[in-house]
């Protein structure tokens, strides 16, 4: 019983199954003069794309400037048997667009040891007529 009560510790020593905390932020820019909308998310991708975890996303904001600041934040415990490497991409799905159809950009997915206690990445767009288009917010 003793060693059960130790295993956190041990864990956490030897690094093992601890969790990586995840944040970004910056400016999205809308240069279109017109009330937008956006929606930030973080992912963990893997191979499979069916078993991606969702890390941190912001929820759909409504702007009437030019700017939009966002912050996200979470935490990733673990990736795939014997994967080293968190595989974080970054994207918004906007309306800054004529006519008002939503679009998809994407930051570069970044490898990330899991090794890592804390990431911060600072990622500013231009969001005005980007993206691919897509359906949905989400």
């Amino acid at each position: 019983m003793k060693l059960l009560s130790s295993l956190p510790l041990l864990l956490t020593f030897f690094r093992i199954a601890t969790p990586t905390y995840f944040k970004a932020n910056g400016t999205l820019t809308c240069d279109l003069q017109q009330a937008w909308c956006y929606y930030i998310q973080m992912t963990e991708v893997d191979n499979f794309r069916v078993t991606d975890d969702k890390v941190a996303f912001s929820g759909v904001h409504c702007v009437h400037g030019r700017d939009a600041n966002y912050e996200i934040a979470g935490w990733q415990l673990v990736d795939g048997f014997r994967n080293y490497y968190f595989e974080i991409e970054l994207s918004v799905t906007h309306n800054c667009s004529c006519p008002r159809n939503k679009r998809k950009v994407t930051r570069e997915v970044a490898s990330e040891s899991v090794y890592k206690w804390r990431v911060d990445y600072n990622w500013n767009a231009n969001l005005t007529q980007s993206g691919d288009f897509v359906d949905d917010y989400w």
